[in-house]
């Protein structure tokens, strides 16, 4: 069967064949002639034979529905580009973020699993042999129980929260998380995520010499119902009511350290600058936060084990003083 669709790297050489013969014809022509077996190069070039835009015969897949964004505001390389750029700092901060907390994650679910198997399986036999011997059990028993109430009381709590985000994620509902949040006054680590994505996809389309009017657009309607999306809708409302632009960027949904850092950069004709400096430094604040995260979740880990370690030790001493009675 032929391939449905281009990979990311396809469509990346289809932008260097733009940039080098500046045609999207001969582009195609020489990128099927290197897969030949591809149906979505066919199919695209049959489209575009008969007269339709680019932009109405793109796919949903990931890649080509970013894509759909920006062939408005961009010639079709540089808008390839920018997506291929923008998926890898997704992917990049992806993988920082897995690489820092998948070990401690690891642990804790090994410790679970320790303690499943000591109270589902061996303390029933233990107990029913020392019930039987008249051996009495009951401190080990209350033990096991506690922590048994304990982890099934972190399971529930840590799988409802992950239900929870699931869901605001799947309907696209994380913004009435954060204005909820936001009228509390507990919406801090949201509004610094918020700006830090906002600061690296604003300064990937400045950067490529979008405007910022079309760039506050793109991102308006690039994910409906994200964090960036709220953030260039009041800004770009700002702008539009004739705010100027330095106001615009002290709005109350902004972090205070990208408002600050934001305000400099513009003072000093280097706002595309300050942007990449801002997530420099969310990136060296939320290492240190994950760093502390994880340090807690291995103290955790490690508690339930000696914990479990110390009982199954009791455990098996119940034996010895049952002889050592006879």
């Amino acid at each position: 069967m032929l391939p449905a669709n281009m990979d990311e790297y396809q469509w990346l050489l289809l932008a260097q064949l733009l940039r080098r013969y500046d045609s999207l014809q001969i582009a195609l022509d020489l990128l099927k002639s290197m897969y030949p077996d591809n149906r979505r190069i066919i199919t695209l070039q049959k489209q575009l034979n008969e007269g339709r835009q680019l932009k109405d015969i793109l796919h949903d897949g990931r890649f080509e529905r970013n894509l759909r964004f920006y062939v408005d505001y961009l010639d079709l390389a540089s808008s390839i580009e920018i997506v291929h750029k923008r998926h890898q700092q997704i992917d990049q901060l992806k993988r920082k973020t897995v690489s820092r907390v998948s070990y401690q994650l690891l642990l804790f679910v090994s410790a679970m699993v320790i303690l499943s198997v000591f109270s589902h399986y061996v303390l029933p036999n233990m107990v029913t042999v020392l019930e039987i011997s008249g051996q009495r059990s009951e401190d080990i028993t209350a033990m096991f129980a506690t922590i048994e109430i304990v982890r099934n009381t972190l399971l529930i709590a840590v799988s409802g929260l992950c239900l929870y985000l699931f869901y605001i994620l799947k309907k696209h509902r994380q913004n009435y998380l954060w204005m909820f949040l936001h009228r509390l006054h507990h919406d801090r680590l949201i509004r610094t995520l918020a700006s830090y994505q906002f600061a690296g996809e604003l300064h990937l389309l400045l950067s490529s010499a979008i405007s910022l009017t079309d760039a506050l657009q793109v991102l308006r309607f690039q994910r409906s119902g994200s964090f960036t999306s709220l953030l260039a809708y009041h800004f770009n409302d700002s702008l539009i009511s004739g705010q100027p632009l330095a106001e615009s960027l002290k709005s109350e949904y902004f972090d205070e350290q990208f408002t600050a850092i934001a305000l400099y950069g513009l003072q000093q004709d280097s706002f595309l600058s300050s942007l990449a400096d801002y997530r420099i430094i969310v990136e060296r604040k939320l290492e240190r936060s994950l760093r502390k995260l994880t340090i807690i979740m291995s103290a955790l880990c490690y508690g339930f084990v000696i914990v479990i370690i110390i009982l199954a030790y009791q455990v098996l001493l119940l034996p010895l003083e049952l002889l050592e009675g006879l």
